[in-house]
């Protein structure tokens, strides 16, 4: 039996200036360093034998703060794993977040002959009820350029890094996984088969998941 702690990275720079990210990177911002060193206190006496990360600087950073408070730390293995890294958005990495969902609003309108009215882009998209895993493949639909990621690419490279972690960990561990929301999202999902809008998981925030002979449930969150 194994306990899985999933968390998203803190706050980034790119999150503060409403930058897309996906598979570019940025630092952790003031504020997100202080959210991650309360990460720490919350899981300062958990033992975690095994932390991974993907191979993004604000993945590594919020993993590498919350192990610093940890009574533990010092005894944790750490591993980078790029298939836990962000969902790859391609043509839309480092651009504005804005356009982007308003590019994803007007193709969603049009797929199902809405109209927008006058309320704004993430009112529409909270009103229409769409998950993360579908605004996911919307944007890989948008990009005429097929570098964006596909939700099953993101989902099978997901669950092959998983698959390799449980065959390097021992059963009993605590392990750290450390990576971001739309990766997160569509993983848990995956793992759990509930249903994805239970998985917006806010920077810093942390789902706790059982695995037993390949079962996997969620039984905690942390916020």
């Amino acid at each position: 039996m194994r306990y899985f702690y999933f968390l998203r990275h803190c706050t980034t720079e790119f999150n503060e200036a409403q930058i897309v990210q996906g598979a570019c990177d940025s630092p952790l911002s003031e504020y997100g360093r202080k959210q991650a060193d309360e990460s720490g206190n919350m899981f300062s006496k958990i033992n975690f034998d095994y932390a991974f990360t993907g191979n993004q600087e604000r993945h590594i950073e919020t993993a590498r703060r919350i192990l610093r408070k940890n009574i533990y730390g010092s005894q944790t293995q750490s591993f980078c794993h790029p298939g836990l890294n962000e969902h790859d958005l391609g043509f839309f990495d480092k651009g504005s977040e804005e356009n982007l969902y308003n590019n994803a609003s007007r193709l969603y309108e049009e797929k199902y002959n809405l109209k927008k009215g006058s309320i704004s882009t993430k009112e529409l998209l909270m009103k229409h009820k769409i998950s993360m895993i579908e605004l996911s493949s919307i944007f890989h639909e948008m990009d005429s350029t097929n570098k964006t990621e596909s939700v099953n690419q993101v989902k099978e490279r997901c669950l092959a890094a998983l698959k390799e972690i449980c065959h390097k960990t021992d059963n009993n561990s605590r392990i750290l996984i450390v990576s971001s929301g739309g990766t997160l999202s569509i993983l848990l999902n995956a793992l759990t088969g509930q249903e994805e809008d239970g998985y917006i998981i806010h920077h810093g925030h942390c789902v706790v998941i059982r695995e037993n002979c390949s079962h996997f449930e969620k039984i905690g969150f942390y916020d």
